[in-house]
């Protein structure tokens, strides 16, 4: 029997692989494809059924592909759904596994081998992700990488907290926002370690962190005891990656040197890190914050004043995608002066628990001789290389005062002169030496403290960077697919005779469902003459709550008459946004005051945004009205129910493009009405 074969998804441009025998994979007859369709749409998954390997986030509509020994079936078959697939149907021979590019071999190509054809289409949705998490956009391993090296160049501590949403069971619950740490460790394998922690925060997190494992392993806490039963293996409500949750995902651990479950990705122990570590709270205090400024739309949204229980300071930058708050990226574990840092029995008792009436933080009750050993040793040694740091810099200050000295002595001709010795070579080496990072690294001052935050922004702005150019190329890719869909399905329709009373609605629901709107409109102005006054009517809508409807091709009357004083000529496609207080639309368009009388007669609150999309005789407007909540991102934004300027240059596209091929659906629409016409 055949072993193992590839097949290229036309959406995402992934090979989808399988290495076992597929001689079971294989439909025989056409009887049984019609019962393998029929099973798919009653939500089965039968066996012969191949998918595109890639996740959902990485693949935007995953095909459906099945398997012939016989081409002249598979053609059969092929045509048989021709009416009920999007996008283009297609037949190709079966490319053996392992295949990369379309000259790798396939079934068939010698002639001991049998001939093996594949069919695939496409007849499910195409999906839109409705959240974006940084780790699906760059590799928390590659993240965990970036972490390290950032904080070994700059000397300084940095993690970066992630936004992860996750949608509890229940209709109507509200999705929640878990903060999941990535940190950078050394690459040194003798020594893995967190990158440049003090050893009091060290000392605390591990103690922390060790405990709460430890009860979790004596819990047997997994997929089958989920304490708060976020896990499902249907919806994938935990936190999932590459299929698996994190409980059962096992990678390495550089502390513990073996390997462990994704604890920081569990979202049970991250709830319990909320109840039981006065470090973790803190830094939920601090990206509140972070957040409070992104959400206010401050230019600036570093935080760089907050002081942790134990008083040490932190400084916190946000990390956006597409203007989302996708990341905060936390660096700091720094004091003033040896005063800032709390007695240990202050820190522990920073929160009392009043049930118990002891420390809300009982882990470390039992460790405080531990961390007041921690606590002495940071300041002793910080104080220390303060000293050095102090008498390197009054060194330097003598030197710079006897260079001048000297130089003053001189004639202008043996300063000329001097500068080219090699005295003015030590010198240039004094100023390097001048440059690299003092030996204190926790105990600084203003100025130093504003000169980290100079350093670090421009990599943590890089790193922005790069992850908005993955969603950015993401989407692109979502939304042309979206457009194949749209454009599929008219395609497939547009010579019925009377399909379109049906068929216009469910258009204007797939679009109204895709781009996260409460309603859609679809309007329609006669214009043969720019001197009349016409009336703007109502062909079809698809509404949240209303649900579909349909006035017919001749439209409803809205009674909103306008006289359009332009040359047809010179129309062309023009977007239109309402934003609750003023029409923005481009500088002495004609479809301002069309635009106006519209946003009055739209019954729903919030944005509006409308598509003018003239053709020879009418002008057909899309309006846009309100977002839905539920299918926007959740991540915090300076405005999230607005319409990113992303998404209306693609909003205007499709819908360019779809009243071309409406024009045609018309016009066959009336051609045909013509030829039934009784002869005179």
């Amino acid at each position: 029997m055949p072993e193992g074969f590839s097949i290229r998804c036309p959406h995402c441009q992934e090979w989808s692989n399988c290495d076992e025998d597929f001689g079971s994979k294989v439909v025989k007859t056409k009887q049984r494809f019609s019962e393998i369709l029929d099973e798919i749409s009653d939500g089965g998954n039968p066996s012969e059924l191949l998918r595109c390997g890639s996740k959902r986030w990485i693949c935007p509509a995953s095909f459906e592909s099945f398997i012939f020994d016989n081409e002249d079936l598979a053609s059969e078959c092929l045509e048989s759904v021709s009416d009920k697939i999007w996008g283009i149907g297609r037949k190709f021979g079966l490319y053996k596994k392992g295949a990369k590019n379309p000259k790798d071999p396939r079934w068939g190509d010698e002639q001991s081998e049998k001939k093996y054809v594949g069919i695939l289409f496409n007849t499910k949705p195409v999906f839109r992700r409705r959240e974006i998490e940084l780790e699906l956009l760059i590799d928390s391993e590659l993240v965990s990488r970036l972490i390290s090296g950032i904080g070994a160049e700059l000397d300084l501590s940095l993690t970066c907290y992630t936004a992860n949403v996750f949608y509890p069971k229940g209709i109507d619950k509200t999705p929640e926002i878990l903060w999941m740490p990535i940190e950078g460790y050394s690459q040194k394998p003798e020594s893995f370690r967190l990158t440049v922690y003090n050893r009091f925060c060290e000392d605390t997190r591990n103690i922390m962190l060790d405990k709460l494992i430890k009860e979790f392993e004596d819990d047997n806490v997994g997929i089958t005891n989920c304490p708060i039963g976020y896990y499902d293996s249907k919806n994938n409500l935990c936190g999932m990656r590459d299929g698996e949750p994190a409980c059962e995902r096992k990678p390495f651990s550089p502390l513990r040197k073996k390997n462990i479950p994704d604890w920081n990705h569990c979202p049970y122990f991250i709830k319990r890190r909320m109840e039981e570590e006065p470090c973790y709270n803190s830094d939920l205090e601090l990206i509140k914050k972070v957040v409070e400024k992104v959400e206010n739309s401050e230019k600036d949204a570093v935080v760089d004043d907050h002081k942790c229980p134990a008083g040490f300071t932190e400084i916190a930058f946000p990390v956006r995608v597409h203007d989302f708050l996708v990341g905060v990226a936390i660096t700091g574990q720094i004091f003033y002066k040896t005063s800032d840092i709390e007695d240990v029995k202050n820190f522990i008792w920073s929160q009392i628990d009043k049930n118990r009436k002891k420390s809300a933080w009982k882990f470390l009750e039992a460790e405080s001789d531990k961390l007041e050993k921690a606590r002495q040793i940071l300041i002793g040694s910080e104080l220390q290389r303060k000293e050095q740091d102090e008498e390197q810099e009054e060194e330097q200050k003598k030197e710079e005062k006897r260079e001048k000295y000297l130089l003053d002595k001189l004639s202008d001709e043996e300063r000329e002169k001097y500068q080219h010795s090699t005295l003015a070579l030590q010198k240039k080496n004094q100023e390097k030496e001048r440059k690299k990072p003092k030996k204190a690294r926790f105990l600084l001052d203003d100025q130093t403290v504003d000169e980290r935050i100079d350093d670090l922004r421009p990599h943590l702005e890089r790193f922005e960077e790069v992850a908005g150019w993955r969603y950015r190329d993401f989407r692109t890719k979502v939304e042309y697919t979206f457009r194949e869909e749209l454009l599929g399905y008219i395609d497939r329709h547009k010579m019925e005779n009377d399909s379109f009373e049906e068929h216009l609605p469910r258009l204007l629901k797939r679009m109204r469902e895709f781009w996260a709107f409460k309603a859609v409109y679809l309007t329609r102005y006669p214009f043969e003459k720019r001197t009349e006054e016409k009336e703007i009517l109502t062909i079809a809508i698809s509404d949240l709550d209303g649900g579909e409807m349909w006035h017919g091709y001749a439209g409803m009357p809205t009674g909103l008459k306008i006289k359009l004083d332009a040359d047809p000529r010179q129309l062309h496609p023009t977007p239109a946004l309402w934003n609750g207080g003023k029409i923005l639309v481009g500088k002495g368009s004609p479809f301002k005051k069309m635009a106006n009388l519209l946003v009055k007669k739209v019954p729903s609150e919030g944005y509006k945004f409308m598509v003018f999309i003239p053709v020879p005789g009418e002008v057909y407007t899309f309006i846009f009205a309100a977002r839905d909540k539920t299918g926007i991102c959740s991540l915090p934004h300076p405005n999230p129910e607005g319409i990113s300027q992303f998404c209306q240059d693609f909003i205007l596209e499709v819908c360019g493009e779809i009243v071309l091929e409406l024009s045609f659906w018309v016009s066959n629409i009336k051609s045909c009405l013509d030829k039934e016409k009784p002869q005179v």
